[in-house]
């Protein structure tokens, strides 16, 4: 994910970090900071981190940096594979823990987190020295190789900024690891979940927080934080096939901002499309590795360069290209979702309602008032909404899934108000594909809703059911709720309704050519290994991980939510 080095001048480096209150520095000094991936630094990813950070803290005192700067480390006074042969020594019955997963959060390994520094202090040449003191002070004089806290790192590092400099303010944390899975936290729980306390603690009183990370070659942690902080992530990594990032490109950065042009008028409850719940994230140029990403609502840290920006709110995704060289806002147009509503009485068109509301998720009515014209659009915020109508006595309801970019339409029948009306006979065909990968159950709830909210699950592939004539929807309920609405006439014609139901599917592309693919659960477990340079897959609903092996041995790991009839693009 590196770029061509870009040059900066010292006083715009400076000029950006005195932007900050504070930061604090974390140095990864888990079991897998030991492997091997830099030969010409005697091999391991912790001796490269230390000669980066030595570089770091150089570049800080040369620019005149005198931002707060802490410094911790997790890993360096404890050792996890020890620790795991003495516990399988014991009975089987009296361990505690197998694996890293079972590891009990409270115990030493998960707690092993130091302030190197004891505090914050400018950034100077000595803030190394002491780094390398401590380390020489180390059994061995190298760090033992522990777990991986990453969370709790953060939130120690949060708490700190909170207890020393107050709640506001504009903070960063530096992140210098190899980080790929997370343990010592409960199971399933992500690193937001873990931080998002102390996030939301410092946003409540005005204050923010971006993650930097040096990749040391490789890092997961920027997936593991995007949906709740801006985070920038350069790697390090000397077999890569992109120029290799250097301290000053880490340092040196632009601040983009996403933001929304539409062209779409009254919309009915906002006024305008806000950003929230959305995700905002920048690949280099013709590249599928993320560099930076968090919040739609944030501001995400870049060096400067070309970008493919990409802004998704789950279920769409808009896209755009552009060089930044300064702080600039990114602009995607997008338009609101539409309701496009028509209704009828025995088979007459009505132009006019007696009463109309339309009732977000919630429970707010968009639309207060009496009678309303049925001779427009209602332009809305994507999302799912009841549409509620009276006419001639009758009051009918009816589903609608509202999606940005598109217009979703919507029929209220008042046909029970004719004398002598009987239910009708309709066929619903419930088609439900399965999964290209049949790894999990997969059995989506397909509910049958009627105008008055009473449920009837469909179960079989073809049933016939005794309706009124109205208004029905057809929901499918996976990660997102799918809604199909459909109406019942009064009269003698034919009632026929197919679903048909598709599993969330994905595609990726290798960053690198050759290799292959591994599918893995959300809590690393491998599910299938799947073979080429690009892959397609449906599977059942839930959170994964697709893992690439590069020819040389390379992991790169990227995180999926797959929602039933939704399409996903994995990037690494």
């Amino acid at each position: 994910m590196a770029l061509a080095t870009m040059v900066a001048s010292p006083q715009a480096i400076a000029a950006q970090s005195q932007r900050l209150d504070a930061r604090v520095v974390i140095l990864d000094a888990s079991g897998s900071m030991r492997r091997n991936s830099y030969p010409q630094n005697e091999g391991s990813r912790w001796n490269e981190a230390m000669a980066l950070a030595e570089e770091y803290f150089d570049q800080l005192e040369d620019l005149g940096d005198t931002v707060p700067t802490e410094v911790l480390i997790f890993g360096a006074e404890t050792n996890f594979v020890e620790t795991l042969r003495r516990e399988q020594r014991k009975p089987a019955a009296q361990r505690e823990f197998n694996n890293s997963a079972e590891y009990p959060q409270t115990g030493p390994l998960c707690k092993d987190i130091k302030s190197v520094t004891g505090g914050f202090a400018a950034p100077t040449s000595g803030t190394f020295d002491r780094l390398k003191s401590y380390i020489s002070g180390l059994p061995n004089g190298t760090p033992g190789g522990g777990m991986t806290p990453q969370g709790s790192a953060i939130n120690m590092a949060l708490e700190s900024i909170i207890a020393e400099h107050g709640k506001g303010g504009r903070y960063q944390i530096a992140a210098f690891s190899d980080f790929e899975d997370i343990n010592c936290a409960p199971p399933d729980q992500t690193v937001c979940e873990q931080i998002l306390p102390n996030l939301n603690f410092l946003a409540d009183a005005g204050g923010s927080v971006e993650i930097r990370i040096l990749e040391i070659p490789s890092s997961n942690l920027v997936f593991d934080v995007l949906d709740c902080v801006p985070a920038k992530t350069d790697s390090h990594d000397p077999g890569g096939d992109t120029p290799q990032k250097t301290i000053k490109d880490f340092l040196d950065t632009v601040s983009v901002t996403a933001k929304v042009t539409s062209t779409t008028p009254d919309l009915l409850n906002a006024g305008t499309i806000d950003l929230i719940g959305m995700t905002f994230q920048a690949y280099p140029a013709n590249s599928r590795t993320l560099a930076s990403g968090g919040p739609a609502q944030s501001s995400l840290p870049l060096s400067k360069g070309v970008y493919d920006f990409v802004l998704t709110d789950g279920q769409n995704t808009w896209r755009t290209k552009r060089d930044v060289q300064t702080d600039a806002d990114i602009v995607f147009s997008i338009e609101a979702g539409r309701i496009e509503l028509t209704a009828t009485a025995n088979g007459q068109p009505l132009n006019q309602l007696d009463a109309l509301e339309i009732i977000d998720a919630s429970g707010r009515n968009l639309l207060p008032g009496g009678a309303a014209q049925l001779n427009r659009d209602f332009v809305l915020m994507a999302g799912t909404y009841t549409v509620k109508g009276s006419a001639r006595g009758v009051t009918q309801t009816v589903p609608v899934n509202v999606r940005f970019d598109d217009t979703t339409t919507a029929a209220l029948d008042f046909s029970r108000a004719a004398a002598g009306t009987t239910p009708r006979s309709v066929a619903i065909e419930l088609d439900v594909r399965q999964p290209t990968l049949d790894l999990l159950p997969y059995s989506p709830s397909v509910v049958l809703v009627d105008s008055s909210g009473v449920t009837k699950p469909l179960t079989q592939r073809q049933s016939a059911v005794s309706l009124d004539p109205g208004n029905y929807g057809i929901t499918v309920e996976g990660a997102r709720r799918h809604i199909l609405s459909f109406v019942v006439p009064s009269g003698v014609q034919p009632v026929d309704v197919r679903v048909v139901v598709t599993p969330g599917w994905f595609e990726a592309q290798a960053p690198v050519a050759g290799g292959s693919f591994e599918l893995q659960d959300a809590s690393g477990r491998a599910l299938a290994a799947l073979t080429g340079d690009a892959v397609r897959q449906s599977i059942s609903d839930g959170s994964y991980i697709l893992v690439h092996i590069g020819p040389d041995g390379q992991r790169r790991e990227a995180r999926m939510e797959i929602t039933t009839g939704d399409f996903t693009e994995v990037r690494f």
